[in-house]
């Protein structure tokens, strides 16, 4: 858990530093499924990693304390509905170069730690938002086999 910590103090204070982010110009998204920033490949790995790391975290603490971490769960709902999502799924649908494995790469981490409860809750919240969503995945997906497999 200190090797984790020390990896999240790292990230952010090195994407803090990075005028741009620091001063608002930018997002942690932009860092790490841009392609046109002015941050290195190291600061775009960083960036993803902490988003990795905050969600993991997060999605760690729910499971533990169900009961005082409503607030925290709330905030994560809002985070995955109005950012999270709909960044890494259009990243997918619209970008036609590396930054749709990156989204691809973290989507799949993330999601795969969110505990089921979330994705349910946010899935009935957010029924039409979540059908978009879906078919931005999707078409990106099939974009990234159909490169890949020649078809």
């Amino acid at each position: 858990m200190q090797q984790v910590r020390s990896k999240m103090c790292v990230a952010l204070s090195r994407l803090a530093t990075q005028t741009r982010w620091f001063h608002g110009e930018s997002s942690i998204w932009s860092t790490t499924v841009g392609t046109n920033t002015c941050f290195p490949a190291e600061e775009q790995e960083l960036a993803k990693q902490l988003v990795i790391l905050v969600y993991g975290t997060a999605f760690n603490e729910i499971g533990s304390q169900q009961e005082q971490s409503k607030a925290l769960r709330a905030s994560v709902l809002e985070s995955l509905k109005y950012s999270f999502i709909p960044t890494l799924s259009s990243t997918l649908r619209l970008k036609q170069d590396t930054s749709k494995f990156v989204a691809v790469d973290v989507l799949h981490r993330v999601i795969n730690e969110c505990p089921t409860g979330i994705l349910q809750e946010l899935q009935i919240q957010e029924r039409q938002r979540f059908d978009i969503w879906i078919e931005s995945i999707r078409s990106g997906l099939r974009q990234i086999l159909t490169s890949k497999t020649g078809w």
